[in-house]
């Protein structure tokens, strides 16, 4: 007895059950975007949070600063800083060029030690060509909001040390140009908040960081996404199989007509 060939399966299967994979995916990945943003909600919620409290809080009074480099969650810490040594002579940093009401200058950083740690402290913003007043760097107690060095975009240049070409702050890069020890300077610096007033420089004002929180209507957009994937897809599928059942009862109405002979 010959074999019978192996049937095939019919195309109108594989093509419901591969189009019902691709489509299951495609949902299952709007879904967890979804997801993924209610995530980055409740995180940014948090992080707003923790800022905002910071900012809030009085000035810590430090003497030393051994544990603060340590303490990776730091965003805004309102601190103040009382040393003996002050800031450094010659350790002065301009980056530049940087805007401020349409003028072009440069923002203004040295180096201060407080027992035997050196912090870098952004002052604020100079005019181009204006040197920076001696006032800045008299004084022995300041006052800032520590916060990790801004980081550039990618765009941004690479700060060139060697010919004191500076485009973003780097504190242990700026301590070796200035022949400080590295090891002993901070990941930090300290946007002062009692720069003096003087002609050559303008204070920038503490900004508070405008953190966009719109994860909420991202997850609704995705799970929007997601459900009318799945009607638009249902309605497909309806329409198919309403279209193969009628096709299946023409098909036997036309069986059961016998035909007259006149």
């Amino acid at each position: 007895m010959a074999n019978k060939p192996a049937q095939k399966l019919p195309y109108k299967f594989l093509y419901r059950f591969f189009s019902v994979l691709v489509v299951g995916a495609a949902i299952a990945t709007l879904i967890s975007l979804g997801v993924w943003q209610l995530d980055r909600l409740e995180w940014k919620r948090g992080l707003i949070a923790k800022i905002e409290t910071e900012l809030a809080a009085p000035a810590q009074d430090l003497d030393s600063l051994s544990g603060i480099e340590f303490q990776q969650d730091i965003l805004f810490q309102r601190v103040k800083l009382s040393s003996k040594d002050g800031f450094l002579s010659k350790s002065t940093i301009e980056i530049k060029p940087k805007s401020y009401i349409g003028l072009i200058g440069s923002y203004i950083y040295s180096a201060y030690e407080i027992d035997r740690k050196i912090i870098w402290v952004f002052h604020g913003w100079a005019p181009q060509g204006a040197a920076p007043h001696d006032m800045l760097f008299k004084a022995k107690r300041i006052e800032g909001v520590l916060r990790h060095p801004p980081r550039g975009n990618p765009f941004t240049p690479q700060n060139r040390p060697a010919q004191n070409i500076w485009y973003h702050p780097n504190p242990a890069e700026m301590s070796a140009a200035r022949g400080l020890d590295p090891v002993r300077t901070l990941p930090l610096i300290l946007m002062r908040s009692d720069t003096p007033v003087a002609e050559t420089l303008v204070k920038i004002p503490e900004i508070r960081p405008a953190l966009r929180n719109n994860h909420l209507q991202y997850a609704v957009f995705w799970f929007t996404m997601a459900g009318v994937l799945l009607i638009i897809y249902g309605l497909v599928l309806r329409s198919n199989l309403g279209y193969s059942g009628s096709n299946k009862s023409n098909a036997s109405n036309q069986s059961q007509q016998v035909p007259t002979n006149k």
